[in-house]
């Protein structure tokens, strides 16, 4: 037998909490305790896990209390030990608790039996809250068990010794019919075992894996040379239930939800940053049905902006036409609202929808709040909601609205109605829900809460608290929005006009023909008119130039006038510029030029007759040309009058010979 108990074994002996053996424990060691129940108590500490810097504490078994030390031998050397469970101890102290005053006199001594009858006489709590009767035979009973046969045993539940192993390789109804020996039956048992598993990762029913585990299981024997009875096939409950584990593989790939909610997480506090310091911003779908309006869901959706250290909410809400979602001019216009009202954020926690793309864009304007460049906007992760403590107002600002008419629970498929077999009665107008949705802010922001964050005080309360403590909120001025949500793109001027999504043009662009601006292009938001800047460095302000209809003679006016400003632009510049004669100019400055250098010769390369002969026939002017044809004509008229002349002389000739 040991002879040191650790602080656990030293609770359960003595029957009750760590918590107070640890304390007599740790004043006996310190010397602050003589001593414990009559005994002086040898405590050591060891090294171990639990404890301060790695240590716990021991007492030595041969210093304990009499009683206890007989306690403890009698577990040491009985063939059966007490259960290990936390109700066998509970069961274990509490009968010790109602035996003590008996167990302080001697065995079979008038002080015992009176002791007993007092015990009888008296009603007992049960540690679990219960009030219990007990018989002075059930109390002689328990006392000679005690004492006469098993010690401490006798007082509470006894386990097998053979706790802990297994009574069965695979089953006990299958082992029994399985012929095969113990080395084919762990072969199976481990394959169906890993059968089991891959069956939770695919989130099977319970039920449906009991049944394909059985047929698995025959398969099994039959692949070992035995064929197996059905009814020594069944697998058991707990064979299923002891590997469910293993569904978190399925979650974490089919249920990604409910993955991300078991995982381990941490508690933060936003407190320190203050007012405005972080502002979380979300979109919620409010399950309330209002009356129809034509070409409009029923169904009002809230921009809301939470600030994590006083718990104020921000909501605008919206009614969307119908087969739109929230876009980012409507997110744009909300925080423009309340950044106006709260105060410029200096971090912004926002959801990672697509309605949030702006978030990117307004950094530059936020760094005029932090001024050090720090990261100004974070996106929460997917499946991330305890990240998001506006969740959590959302979920009470839908209790309030419970209670009212139109209110169609969290299930559009299964709405709450009045009547059953009825369509919900709307709320009331859009105008209304807005009304009682600043109520229930009002009311929200006026109430003490309970939460770790705020601990008893109201939203108010907070910002109160913070404003007391010199808080001031950062101001913008609006028109710095602008340039935030907003590019600067270069364009090009034809015809007096700009592109950007069509025509857009003023009076203001027209002198500028054909030279490039800079306009400033919305990021989400279309704006009515598309600031310019101008080459002289002003600003104007282009529209959207709409058509005219064919034959509407406001169109020609229009024209007309436009074309006028363009004539008197040019004007303008032609009165700003002096004239030029380009001609009188060009013989002016060729006269003044001086004459170029004559070139010496030093090499002539000669040519052939017949290549002369070619170059002065490319050489020829038109005028050359019909000089030498005309020449060469007149020689070939003059040589064919000579050949005429000719042959006349010698047909004379033969003739006078013939004669």
């Amino acid at each position: 037998m040991s002879d040191w108990l650790s602080c656990p074994d030293f609770a359960s002996l003595a029957g009750f909490s760590r918590q107070k053996a640890h304390r007599a424990l740790r004043l006996s060691a310190i010397g602050q305790k003589a001593l414990w129940r009559g005994a002086h108590l040898v405590v050591r500490t060891v090294r171990g896990r639990g404890g301060k810097s790695g240590e716990v504490y021991e007492v030595l078994a041969s210093s304990l209390p009499a009683p206890l030390q007989e306690h403890f031998k009698a577990l040491q050397t009985a063939d059966e030990r007490p259960s290990n469970d936390a109700q066998a101890r509970m069961d274990w102290a509490w009968w010790h608790a109602v035996l003590s005053p008996a167990l302080a006199h001697p065995r079979g001594s008038a002080a015992r039996g009176d002791s007993l009858r007092e015990i009888a006489a008296k009603r007992h709590m049960r540690p679990d809250g219960r009030w219990k009767d007990i018989s002075e035979r059930t109390l002689h009973r328990k006392l000679a068990a005690y004492e006469k046969k098993r010690g401490a045993l006798s007082l509470t539940r006894r386990e097998r010794a053979d706790k802990g192993g297994k009574r069965a390789v695979v089953t006990i109804n299958f082992d029994r019919a399985f012929k095969g020996d113990d080395a084919a039956k762990s072969r199976i048992e481990g394959a169906l075992r890993g059968y089991i598993r891959a069956q939770h990762k695919n989130l099977e029913s319970h039920s449906n894996i009991v049944f394909k585990a059985a047929r698995k299981l025959a398969a099994l024997a039959r692949a070992e040379g035995f064929d197996v009875p059905e009814h020594a096939c069944q697998v058991p409950d707990h064979l299923v239930k002891a590997e469910t584990s293993f569904r978190r593989i399925g979650h974490s790939k089919k249920d990604a939800k409910k993955f991300a909610d078991s995982l381990p997480g941490i508690q933060r506090t936003f407190e320190l940053y203050g007012p405005s310091g972080v502002v979380f911003g979300d979109v919620h779908h409010f399950d309330v049905i209002v009356d129809k309006i034509e070409g409009y869901q029923q169904y009002p959706k809230a921009i809301a902006w939470h600030d994590a250290a006083t718990g104020r909410v921000w909501i605008d809400v919206v009614l969307l036409p119908i087969g739109e979602g929230i876009r980012n001019e409507h997110v744009i216009a909300s925080f423009l609202r309340m950044a106006l009202a709260w105060g410029m954020p200096r971090v912004l926690y926002l959801d990672n929808g697509s309605e949030y793309n702006f978030a990117e864009f307004i950094n530059d304007a936020m760094a005029l709040r932090t001024g050090n460049g720090e990261r100004v906007v974070i996106h929460a992760k997917p499946y991330n909601a305890r990240a998001k403590p506006i969740e959590n107002c959302f979920r009470q600002i839908e209790r309030h609205l419970a209670k009212l008419p139109g209110y169609i629970g969290g299930d559009r498929m299964k709405t709450k109605t009045s009547n059953v077999g009825q369509a919900p009665t709307p709320f009331g107008s859009f105008d209304e829900f807005r009304a009682i949705i600043s109520a229930e802010l009002a009311f929200y922001h006026a109430k003490k809460q309970h939460g770790r964050a705020l601990n008893g005080r109201s939203p108010n309360d907070m910002l109160a608290e913070a404003v007391k403590r010199g808080w001031q909120k950062t101001e913008i001025d609006p028109n710095a929005f602008a340039m935030a949500f907003s590019t600067p793109e270069p364009r090009a001027i034809r015809q007096g006009s700009i592109r950007h999504k069509g025509i857009w043009r003023c009076d203001e662009l027209i002198p500028f023909e054909g030279e490039r601006v800079t306009v400033l292009i919305p990021k989400f938001q279309n704006w009515p008119v598309l600031p310019v800047k101008l080459p002289t460095g002003s600003i104007a302000y282009a529209r959207e130039d709409l058509p005219y209809a064919g034959l509407d003679r406001a169109g020609a006016v229009e024209s007309a006038r436009r074309k006028s400003i363009a004539i008197s632009s040019i004007r303008a510049l032609d009165h700003a510029s002096p004239s030029i004669d380009p001609v009188a100019e060009s013989l002016e400055l060729a006269a003044s030029l001086p004459a170029p250098p004559e070139l010496p010769v030093g090499h002539r390369i000669t040519a052939s007759d017949e290549a002369k002969a070619i170059g002065a026939r490319l050489r020829e002017t038109p005028r050359q040309t019909a000089d030498r044809e005309a020449a060469d004509r007149e020689a070939r008229g003059q040589s064919l009058q000579e050949t005429n002349q000719i042959t006349l002389r010698m047909l004379a000739k033969l003739n006078a010979r013939s004669a």
